[in-house]
């Protein structure tokens, strides 16, 4: 089902380049990403976990100082535990539909929801990969804001903040775990 829905957003998306104008660009960085739990009156973030994110984005025309950007992007999150040294590892592939501001010559900001469709969920605990992709939800909703330089037309250099709407653990109605994590990357447009 993810992949067929996958497929149509591609098709969609290049049907809308081709049938308005659009500007595609190819991203990759790093993120830096954790989970964040919070219930029982507690709230608790979890270690760190660097991972990268890399894919295509799409910027629509708009007016000289705002438009819309979307795109098809995988991003890993997760966690790192410090003490046992055990890995939590969330693979993403995400959809952002953002608005894009021009504050300055060459200087965005840019802010919207994404959504993220679950590819892998593993834990790494003492040398032992456990799949956990059935303890989390499917999607994952979050707002994400950020900043981008245009060194030139073709190249620039984005940071964002992605911070978890919804909680991603299933069957847990009375906790949340999101996530949360910062994202550095190049962007080259073609």
């Amino acid at each position: 089902m993810k992949k067929v829905f996958v497929i149509g957003l591609l098709v969609l998306g290049f049907n809308l380049h081709s049938n308005a104008q659009a500007k595609l660009s190819l991203q990759g960085g790093l993120n830096q990403a954790r989970l964040k739990y919070s219930g029982d009156g507690m709230s608790l973030k979890l270690g760190t976990r660097t991972s990268v994110n890399f894919g295509l984005n799409a910027d629509f025309e708009g007016s000289d100082n705002f438009n819309l950007r979307s795109g098809l992007i995988y991003n890993g999150f997760g966690s790192k535990s410090s003490g046992d040294g055990g890995v939590e590892k969330l693979d993403y592939l995400t959809i952002p539909v953002l608005g894009r501001f021009k504050v300055a010559d060459g200087f965005y900001a840019f802010a919207g929801p994404q959504i993220g469709l679950l590819l892998s969920a593993k834990s790494n605990y003492n040398d032992e990969i456990v799949d956990e992709k059935d303890n989390y939800k499917s999607t994952n909703i979050s707002a994400l804001l950020g900043a981008e330089y245009k060194f030139t037309d073709k190249l620039s250099l984005g940071a964002s903040y992605n911070a978890g709407l919804t909680s991603i653990a299933k069957d847990n109605d009375e906790s949340k775990l999101t996530t949360i994590g910062f994202s550095v990357n190049l962007g080259f447009s073609f």
